[in-house]
């Protein structure tokens, strides 16, 4: 949302590493810290997987590469402050960072998984319609949210990807099929997400678990879409603007959530 640019050097604030009065340097300051503490937790979560639990790749490859794909984004997030970033590079960045969150969320379950099962192998297989249209739906959900960076949406607040019909999606320079595509991948992704509430409550009805996360992943779908357009409307105001980006964010967790306790099933 602009706060990137706030402060004009890296890895320092202004110099030194105090927080920044300034409203827009603060945010991003803010940013800088959480990234830290991130990557502090998942530099710990490898050292445990490399120490503890090299037996056990479920628990040892997610934080592994969750740590590669941190030093992209770091890398990245270095050149968006010294310089700039063409949108394809602001896609992987977005990419990398979606990913990194569907790793940890990863690693959660399958340690949920061992603990409640020492002796088993983990394995994903999606064997029944419903598991294979939350998969389906999953990816269609991460192409959608950061290929709208790469397509160059000039909207504010949208670097996830999920579009502003309101947002002036088609504008001029010669890029408008890509917007095209992406705005119908996204109508796509919607309707698989409908599909998905609907036929949960047909065949997880009994499962209280998957009927809350693709419940919930649909709500927080609906809250991302709104809350976009009623920033479109409104000129963009940043409370609805971070509500719309922490909706999104949850949703992602979310169908992360579904797509992984749907896949390892069949090893239960």
């Amino acid at each position: 949302m602009g706060a990137a640019k706030a402060i004009p050097d890296w890895p320092t604030t202004f110099g030194g590493i105090a927080p920044p009065s300034e409203p827009g340097a603060f945010v991003e300051y803010l940013h800088r810290v959480g990234a830290v503490v991130v990557g502090l937790l998942v530099l710990a979560l490898a050292a445990i997987g490399l120490l503890w639990f090299r037996s056990r790749p479920w628990l040892l490859v997610p934080p592994l590469l969750a740590l590669v794909l941190l030093a992209v984004v770091s890398a990245i997030g270095a050149l968006v402050v010294l310089g700039s970033v063409s949108p394809v590079i602001a896609a992987v960045d977005l990419a990398s960072a979606l990913m990194v969150l569907a790793l940890m969320v990863t690693a959660a379950l399958a340690a949920r998984f061992f603990l409640r099962n020492p002796d088993g192998t983990a394995h994903l297989a999606f064997r029944d319609s419903f598991s294979r249209l939350a998969l389906g739906s999953g990816i269609a959900l991460y192409v959608v949210l950061f290929s709208g960076l790469s397509v160059g949406i000039p909207a504010p607040g949208n670097c996830l990807g999920l579009p502003l019909w309101g947002g002036y999606p088609f504008t001029a320079g010669g890029e408008e099929w890509l917007r095209t595509a992406h705005l119908l991948l996204s109508g796509a992704t919607s309707a698989l997400v409908v599909s998905l509430v609907v036929t949960a409550w047909i065949k997880r009805r009994t499962e209280r678990r998957e009927l809350l996360l693709a419940n919930g992943a649909g709500a927080l779908f609906v809250t991302s879409l709104a809350a976009g357009e009623l920033a479109a409307a409104g000129g963009f105001p940043w409370s609805l603007l971070a509500i719309r980006v922490c909706a999104t964010v949850l949703l992602w967790a979310v169908f992360t959530a579904l797509v992984v306790r749907e896949g390892l099933k069949a090893t239960r």
